[in-house]
């Protein structure tokens, strides 16, 4: 791929961010210790995003 149509295809790190957890987790986040399967995003003023 083309460093430019990558750029396209991601303009920022949110958009990179939600493609990478969809390809990672394929709809289900689990825990990858005990293999939890609920989840929730770590709202805040300090937390970044993608946390959970």
């Amino acid at each position: 791929m083309h460093i430019d149509k990558l750029r396209d295809s991601f303009p920022d790190d949110n958009v990179c961010r939600q493609f990478l957890e969809s390809v990672i987790w394929a709809g289900c986040r689990l825990c990858p210790g005990c293999r939890y399967d609920k989840s929730y995003a770590i709202r805040g003023k300090t937390a970044r995003a993608g946390l959970y």
